[in-house]
């Protein structure tokens, strides 16, 4: 797996966030349009986004004259009323309104049925105290870049995507020295401490759980750590 499209898988699970009695913009979709909250509660570099999965009852091209014909009037004179992208396989329409930016992710799923994402993220957010991996530790000289924290009901997470230039066996025995130093149990060993192209550890802590994947791409490694606290 490339790095370019771990980031796309990072970036495209979205996510929902309760921000006191505001009223955020309405999900607008096709009738009949099957909905599904992704999470509850969710903070993607310290941004709150509100995000669905849906299910749409037509094919991709409908889909896109639907969203082209809902979105025709900007409501930010002089921006156009929306962006069309495409990023591999996914259909990208987008929308600024104010303080406010909602895009749909939309790929076909046979003839007649289009599925997706709908996400609403909020802009108008000081996040300049914002740190992104904050109390996540990491061995030196990695870059994080992204951060998402999640909430569903008792269930706390946090994902974090970041990269170096260290090797894969160099990487996991950080981990595995820091954590148990910590007072985290691995569970299980990974691929292997001797396999240099990728690892996966898995920690305990007191109920807690820390799942770390190890992925060689040329000369760096990237790493996918998420912590859940139950």
């Amino acid at each position: 797996m490339k790095i370019h499209k771990i980031l796309i898988y990072t970036f495209a699970l979205l996510f929902c966030l309760k921000v006191n009695a505001e009223t955020w913009p309405s999900i607008e979709v096709p009738a009949n349009t099957k909905i599904t909250i992704v999470a509850d509660e969710m903070v993607i570099n310290g941004y709150p986004v509100r995000t669905w999965q849906i299910v749409l009852p037509m094919s991709i091209t409908k889909a896109k004259n639907f969203y082209q014909k809902l979105w025709e009037k900007s409501l930010l004179e002089p921006l156009p009323g929306f962006n069309i992208s495409e990023n591999g396989k996914w259909l990208i329409i987008s929308r600024l309104v104010t303080n406010y930016f909602i895009s749909v992710q939309l790929e076909p799923r046979g003839k007649e049925t289009t599925q997706g994402y709908f996400a609403i993220r909020k802009i108008d957010v000081d996040n300049k105290s914002f740190v992104m991996g904050d109390g996540i530790a990491l061995p030196s000289g990695s870059s994080v870049v992204s951060d998402i924290s999640a909430k569903d009901g008792f269930k706390k997470s946090q994902t974090i995507t970041a990269i170096n230039n260290k090797g894969i066996r160099e990487n996991a025995q950080f981990f595995r020295t820091e954590y148990e130093r910590k007072g985290w149990k691995e569970l299980k060993k990974g691929i292997g401490e001797n396999n240099s192209a990728r690892e996966a550890l898995l920690f305990d802590k007191g109920g807690s759980e820390l799942n770390i994947a190890l992925v060689r791409e040329g000369r760096a490694t990237v790493i996918l750590l998420v912590r859940v606290e139950n």
